[in-house]
């Protein structure tokens, strides 16, 4: 038997579960995968690869590029496997996922993540003993693609949001988070119609519902945008969504916090446009606030790279001006998609 869940049983001991008090919890893993074929196998395995004694595998598949036939491969008495249909959505489909699970507890991620065992464990950990009923940790990228510049940008000002968590998380990371089924009844489960911001919505109808949200800071390795169009297109929903939801749930500091970002970046670029632009005083002032962002962003990606061992070096030193002016533009595409009636909900 393995340490980890040698681990895992001793915490098991120390609170009532449903399931056998001397018994690990089930645990059923929802994945909703939407064209994921390149990845939905590498998370699958990853599952498998999981020492945990009652563990099933739930994964709704689908899209034009063959993830439903990739996914089927691995049918089995593990891992059971449904087809998602066009326009389903990742709400629906969690919803009819969880119809099929059996566990008492739910674990969700992504068809383009993979779940290394520690990251699983450490995320089961508060739930097995009795701290909390939902539990999300971070993500990271794919071991292959960290020490990629663009994606080691990206991940440096991830990491420094994480750093600053305390014990207690405002939102969930939909590809990492855990929950007890009495957690997913209380909000009735995925019965509400979401057509984007699945985990916005989940996070806040649980802190409605009166659920503290614990963070682990253990991470699932996940795709990273890997080109401009990817990051402004997540960006932008991230932002978006924060809109959308925040007015539902009457979350006006987060909107606030939203339009505040936006404001600062349309002021950014809009800022040479201007006619004092032409003058030395705008220039040197415009220079100075870029090179106050650069810092920062220097400053993220040094501790990141001690953290890691991944080079921060002046390849990626002479790349980060142009990686901060795309961050800044992001910033002001929800604008445009809240702007367009057919872009406001999508996904």
């Amino acid at each position: 038997m393995s340490q980890e869940l040698q681990t895992a049983q001793q915490f098991a001991a120390t609170i009532s579960f449903p399931a056998e008090t001397d018994e690990l919890p089930a645990v059923s893993v929802l994945v909703p995968a939407w064209n994921e074929a390149p990845r939905i196998g590498a998370c699958i395995e990853s599952l498998l690869a999981i020492d945990w004694p009652r563990l099933e595998i739930l994964v709704s598949a689908g899209g034009n590029d063959g993830t439903y036939e990739v996914a089927k491969r691995y049918a089995s008495d593990r891992v059971r496997v449904i087809e998602q249909r066009p326009g389903e959505g990742k709400q629906a489909a969690l919803r009819s996922l969880l119809t099929l699970a059996i566990g008492d507890v739910v674990y969700l991620s992504d068809g383009d993540s993979v779940i290394p065992a520690p990251t699983f464990h450490a995320v089961l950990e508060p739930i097995v003993k009795g701290e909390a009923e939902v539990v999300t940790g971070p993500y990271r990228p794919y071991q292959h693609d960290a020490a990629a510049p663009f994606v080691f940008y990206q991940w440096s000002i991830d990491r420094a949001v994480e750093r600053r968590r305390e014990m207690h998380s405002e939102g969930v990371s939909g590809a990492n988070v855990a929950l007890t089924r009495r957690a997913l009844d209380a909000i009735d489960g995925f019965n509400h119609e979401v057509k984007t911001g699945t985990d916005y919505h989940l996070a806040r109808r649980l802190r409605a519902a009166g659920f503290a949200i614990r963070y682990v800071d253990s991470a699932v390795e996940t795709e990273y945008a890997g080109s401009a169009r990817p990051l402004v297109h997540r960006r932008s929903r991230w932002l978006r969504n924060i809109v959308l939801h925040g007015v539902a749930f009457d979350d006006y500091q987060a909107i606030f916090a939203t339009a505040r970002t936006v404001a600062v970046s349309a002021g950014f670029l809009l800022w040479p446009l201007g006619w004092r632009w032409t003058r030395l005083p705008g220039v040197l002032l415009w220079f100075t606030a870029f090179s106050y962002l650069l810092a920062v962003r220097i400053r993220y990606a040094r501790r990141l790279s001690a953290e890691t061992g991944l080079p921060a070096g002046p390849g990626y030193l002479a790349r980060l001006p142009w990686y901060t002016l795309l961050d800044v533009t992001a910033s002001l595409w929800p604008l445009l998609d809240l702007a367009s009636r057919g872009r406001r909900w999508r996904w």
